[in-house]
């Protein structure tokens, strides 16, 4: 409740295509994840794609972890085509990163199987 209040106060005093917008939801789609809303979730990772798309260059890490939320909320979701294609397209971005976590990548390709 904290953090969507937090995100809200952004989104308001933000422009719609400000990149900074692109990170809470981000974790937005993350926090629905985790407490099963799904199709929340996806909402809320197709904005965070949209928005790293058009705010940041191609192979930033917050389109990696954009793609990956929404492929994680496809996949639960039972549409697993377009699961994997989001989340192969935001582990590639993330793997070419020099900082990421090797923990948080393995937790990732767990969604393949088990997205829940």
């Amino acid at each position: 409740v904290v953090y969507r209040s937090a995100a809200a106060a952004v989104f308001s005093a933000l422009p719609e295509t400000h990149p900074v917008r692109a990170s809470p939801y981000v974790n937005l789609a993350k926090l629905d994840a985790r407490r099963g809303a799904f199709a929340d979730a996806e909402r809320y990772g197709r904005e965070a794609v949209r928005l790293s798309a058009q705010s940041f260059p191609e192979g930033d890490p917050m389109q990696g972890h954009a793609r990956t939320r929404l492929g994680r909320a496809l996949l639960a979701q039972g549409r697993r085509a377009d699961g994997l294609r989001q989340l192969d397209a935001g582990l590639a971005i993330l793997r070419a990163q020099p900082d990421t976590d090797p923990d948080a990548l393995a937790e990732i390709e767990g969604w393949r199987t088990n997205p829940r």
